[in-house]
């Protein structure tokens, strides 16, 4: 598949593999250890292998609004947005510490290494979360935007059967002052 499934603004898709697996912690700290081909907890069906740096809860709501974001194009396509609509969408305070966090938060989805595979080898997905990122892109009547582009088979871990829909709002109110 080339798009990903629909849903609404209300809620959002994530693959099973991603969100029933210990990939993003529930630890919430400003030190992130370097994790180098660590095997990580998941669903028994589920083989996943992590490279990069700790991946935490915000990493999870940035990637969801990011990927919430190219839902409607093509997986292949530059997804451009602002750095305000996104902290918007996710709820954060308008500060200049909240554009930095999803800065971050986007370069460490940039720089890391997944490797998701069934038990019966029928399907596995091997690439980064993000596969590249810019932000002094221009739109098509030259404003300035973010940009972001997924990886094009990311979206074959996005099946019917393998999408977990979770309500936004509720996901919103997991941050660094709120408990899982």
């Amino acid at each position: 598949q080339t798009v990903l499934p629909m849903w609404d603004d209300d809620n959002r898709g994530v693959p099973n593999p991603l969100i029933r697996s210990g990939l993003f912690s529930v630890r919430n700290t400003e030190k992130r250890e370097y994790l180098p081909k660590l095997h990580i907890a998941s669903l028994s069906n589920y083989n996943v292998s992590y490279t990069g740096q700790d991946l935490q809860q915000d990493d999870l709501t940035v990637w969801m609004s990011l990927i919430n974001l190219a839902r409607n194009q093509p997986m292949s396509d530059s997804v451009l947005f602002t750095g305000y609509q996104l902290i918007k969408d996710m709820g954060w305070r308008m500060h200049s510490d909240s554009y930095r966090r999803a800065k971050q938060s986007i370069e460490r989805l940039k720089v890391t290494g997944i490797e998701i595979s069934t038990n019966n080898s029928e399907s596995a997905y091997s690439g980064s979360l993000i596969r590249e990122y810019a932000w002094t892109a221009s739109d098509d009547k030259g404003n300035a935007r973010w940009m972001v582009r997924f990886e094009p088979t990311v979206s074959m871990l996005f099946m019917e059967d393998t999408t977990t829909l979770l309500e936004w709002e509720t996901r919103k109110s997991i941050g660094t002052r709120a408990t899982l």
